[in-house]
């Protein structure tokens, strides 16, 4: 009985760690099937959403063991997602027992992200590349780099802080137009477009679109909607931004 435990603590949190770092409901849901058949049990009933994950596993003997847990955090770290798919596919053809399961994942849930220094490096020169894609030159590359360097300062802050992260994501837009508008007063050859577009580019919410599609296709439908108006609220709220500071700057 000890070792089920173990197994339903293994399952519940590989399907929580597929939920945070980026995954689709029903891979969430393949993952606690599939490892749950790996670990024994008879019988599976599993329903997720992007906000928490309901699941119930039956023993050959009859007993059976219900989780609900809860997913408050989301965001985007394949790196975790990659090391739960192993486990959780070493889990399924047996080559992993519950306890050493359940050890593997606690120790990649502890693992920190990449360093600051590394989020910042990557989100500078990925937004001033973008730039430079979307018809921009060496003037705008250099803003936009500036741009994203203050867009991860502050979603670093307003995420310690607590703040949501639609928010985080319409004041971050909101400093971006403000440092290209004047960017471009002090520079009138300055495009502002790319500098913009550029700048907002690693934060728009790509994965969460691809995943709602995802989810609908598959017949998730509460799923699918659900996490289609997170991503099309967060665009908004992006657009919102740069309109503000546009309309208050009197335009470009």
């Amino acid at each position: 009985m000890e070792e089920y435990g173990l197994a339903v603590e293994a399952v519940a949190l590989a399907a929580k760690m597929t939920l945070e770092n980026g995954g689709e409901t029903y891979r969430a849901e393949q993952t606690v099937e599939r490892m749950a058949r790996g670990f024994g049990f008879k019988r599976v009933e599993v329903i997720a959403f992007p906000t928490g994950i309901t699941m119930t596993l039956l023993t050959d003997s009859g007993a059976s063991f219900t989780r609900i847990v809860r997913v408050s955090r989301r965001g985007i770290d394949l790196k975790k997602l990659d090391a739960c798919n192993m486990v959780s596919r070493m889990a399924a053809a047996g080559l992993l027992t519950s306890g050493d399961a359940l050890a593997r994942l606690e120790e990649e849930n502890r693992k920190q992200p990449y360093s600051f220094a590394v989020q910042l490096l990557a989100c500078s020169l990925s937004s001033g590349f973008f730039a430079v894609m979307l018809s921009g030159g060496a003037p705008e590359f250099f803003v936009a780099v500036l741009c994203g360097l203050g867009t991860q300062c502050i979603l670093s802050l307003l995420g310690r802080l607590g703040v949501p992260g639609i928010l985080n994501g319409m004041l971050s837009a909101l400093f971006t137009a403000v440092i290209a508008l004047i960017a471009h007063r002090l520079a009138p050859s300055l495009l502002v477009g790319p500098v913009i577009s550029g700048s907002i580019m690693p934060i728009l919410p790509g994965l969460a679109m691809t995943n709602a599609i995802r989810d609908t296709i598959r017949g998730d439908l509460i799923s699918g909607g659900a996490r289609f108006a997170e991503a099309v609220l967060c665009a908004l709220t992006l657009g919102a931004g740069i309109g503000i500071v546009i309309s208050m700057f009197g335009g470009v």
